[in-house]
């Protein structure tokens, strides 16, 4: 789960300096859990949810193009939003991995205060995501 102001566009959220790309179909399926709703995709959160369990709470897929400045520097883009420290190399060997979509994973669960790219910081909120890394298509 991340959460994150909606006032925000995908390319600000990760420092595209450039317009964001437009949201594509989904190569992904899914059944979405009861009480989650679908709202519209962007180009880079794709399906992209919320649910009224926790209110400000959603849940997304983020695709990045070409790794999105690779995983320990995503990583930290989520420690800074949450209010963490950075993490260097040895503590990201040492973060938990599970298998999605096949692939080795990093997945993460943090508490932090929460202050995204703008709006009110907000204490005491957690981010629950995994990281995989892709091949890329073949052309």
């Amino acid at each position: 789960m991340r959460i994150s102001p909606t006032a925000v566009s995908d390319g600000e959220r990760m420092g595209f300096t450039s317009p964001a790309p437009e949201a594509k179909q989904s190569k992904l399926n899914w059944t979405a859990p009861a009480g989650w709703r679908a709202i519209e995709p962007t180009a880079f959160r794709n399906p992209n949810f919320v649910f009224d369990a926790i209110e400000g709470a959603e849940c997304y897929v983020s695709t990045l193009p070409a790794g999105g400045g690779g995983l320990l520097a995503n990583l930290n883009r989520w420690r800074k939003q949450m209010g963490l420290e950075a993490i260097d190399e040895a503590a990201l060997e040492q973060l938990e991995r599970k298998t999605i979509l096949g692939q080795s994973a990093v997945v993460v669960d943090w508490t932090g205060t929460y202050s995204g790219m703008g709006g009110a910081p907000r204490s005491q909120w957690r981010l629950l995501g995994g990281i995989v890394s892709l091949p890329r298509p073949r052309p």
